[in-house]
């Protein structure tokens, strides 16, 4: 048997030690890229809340200014939005167009849909006054979408209770006329017989017109007297 010289055994405690010192390093690496990765994934948690709340913010400044409902007397400025009665049992939405004279012109925010139908015909002639938008609007706005309150502020500039707007309104409103992604009818007469001017899903005004026999939305307007303070 071969015996092992003394020097060979302080080899041995040598490399064991070292080994020892190695597998220590090894595990406070790993340990401390462990706790590196942890904080990373801390840090991207914390960032969260502050982006969310940066969006929260930028929506509230291009918001549209609104008020919860239209109580009278109120003092409306061009651009507001307001909640004035209902359809089909939902508040309505409007958007100021214009005060003048003790009065509001109020332009619904969104496009109205019937019960039954996604869109309406304007009627079988082009004329408003005979039209049957002048009388689904009238049946379905005016008498079903408001009470007796409501419609004693309603005032009829001519054209009915409520009423679509004309191309020339559209245009001289247009810039507080919010966009929607649908087509929707005018009051006036295209520029060949029979057809009614309407506005196209980009917010532009088709002066041309379609057939009024086509079906497409409608958005109604009425003006409100506003009672003195």
């Amino acid at each position: 048997m071969v015996r092992k010289k003394p020097w060979s055994k302080v080899t041995d405690m040598k490399n064991v030690r070292i080994y020892a010192i190695a597998v220590f390093l090894v595990l406070a690496l790993v340990t401390s890229c462990g706790t590196a990765s942890m904080d990373a994934d801390i840090s991207i948690e914390e960032l969260s809340p502050k982006e969310s709340s940066i969006v929260l913010q930028t929506l509230v400044v291009e918001s549209e200014p609104e008020k919860e409902s239209m109580d009278f007397p109120f003092s409306p400025k061009a651009g507001d939005v307001v909640t004035f009665g209902t359809f089909r049992d939902r508040p309505l939405k409007w958007v100021v167009l214009s005060v003048e004279d003790g009065r509001a012109l109020l332009l619904s925010k969104d496009v109205l849909e019937s019960q039954s139908l996604v869109d309406m015909m304007f009627g079988k002639g082009s004329d408003w006054d005979s039209s049957s938008a002048k009388v689904w609007l009238e049946a379905n706005v005016y008498e079903a979408g408001m009470d007796d309150v409501e419609k004693s502020f309603v005032h009829d500039d001519g054209y009915g209770e409520v009423f679509l707007l004309s191309s020339d309104e559209f245009v001289g409103y247009g810039d507080l006329i919010p966009v929607v992604d649908s087509q929707w009818w005018l009051r006036s007469k295209g520029l060949k017989d029979g057809n009614v001017s309407y506005v196209n899903a980009r917010g532009s005004l088709v002066e041309a017109g379609l057939p009024s026999n086509y079906t497409m939305g409608m958005r109604p307007a009425l003006w409100v007297d506003i009672p003195n303070v």
